[in-house]
């Protein structure tokens, strides 16, 4: 049976919210849809959690990642996706719309899209509602200006399986942001789009992480040089590909 979605979700240290998020994401797919779980090692109890939706559904497969890392664990889970349509996922959002058949059916009714932006909402632990995630980012779908300064989050896509082999895996030593990668260098095989749904509570507490909310300017410049010198390179090795 061709799988049609397939979640890929890292996670590491999620026991707190991974269970709720998982039941958001399960009651939008069907039979023809998996999640696939790159866990790294925690100290915590993720990995029980996640075996026991396992045990419980056939729908979910957990992988362990063997290299430490979000690039890393993120590579790990979309590597092994064997849908049409891959999702990024969080491990302590919560999805909400029906996401996933709404994204898909959008994709489907638009082939030329390759990349699936949509809006959500951010919240605060507890998933009180904020602002939009477009409103707070000005979000576009401009390889560009996301280059100069990134305007979504990886919670928020989703791609064409067809476009994997020419983005994937994203360089992990140093780190390269996955989702700012997928929307740059992916936008160069199809269309990139924008969907005006709110379809994620995206949920931040203090355990958030990302590449640059600590990250000095000097080490801003520095990351979007190796992003540049990254692109050429991919797209050289890409050429071979077509």
């Amino acid at each position: 049976m061709e799988i049609r979605a397939s979640i890929a979700m890292a996670v590491y240290n999620g026991e707190k919210y991974i269970a709720e998020q998982l039941e958001s994401i399960m009651s939008m797919l069907g039979e023809m849809d998996e999640i696939v779980i790159s866990y790294d090692e925690s100290t915590d109890d993720t990995y029980t959690i996640i075996k026991k939706y396992q045990n419980n559904d056939k729908r979910i497969r957990v992988i362990k990642n063997t290299i430490r890392g979000l690039e890393s664990n993120f590579n790990n889970a979309v590597m092994n996706c064997k849908g049409k349509y891959i999702f990024l996922a969080d491990q302590d959002d919560v999805w909400i719309n029906d996401k996933v058949n709404v994204m898909v059916r959008y994709m489907e009714e638009n082939p030329q899209i390759k990349v699936l932006i949509s809006d959500g909402y951010f919240t605060d632990a507890n998933l009180n509602k904020q602002e939009t995630i477009f409103e707070h980012y000005k979000t576009t779908a401009s390889p560009i200006k996301n280059f100069i300064k990134g305007t979504y989050l990886g919670c928020q896509m989703a791609f064409d399986s067809s476009i994997r082999d020419y983005v994937w895996p994203v360089r992990v030593t140093p780190p390269l942001p996955h989702d700012l990668w997928l929307g740059v260098v992916g936008g160069g095989y199809g269309k990139t789009a924008l969907l005006d749904e709110k379809l994620i509570l995206h949920r931040i507490h203090s355990e958030n992480y990302t590449h640059t909310s600590k990250m000095k300017l000097i080490g801003v410049i520095k990351n979007r040089w190796l992003f540049l010198t990254e692109i050429i390179k991919v797209r050289k090795k890409n050429r071979k590909l077509k």
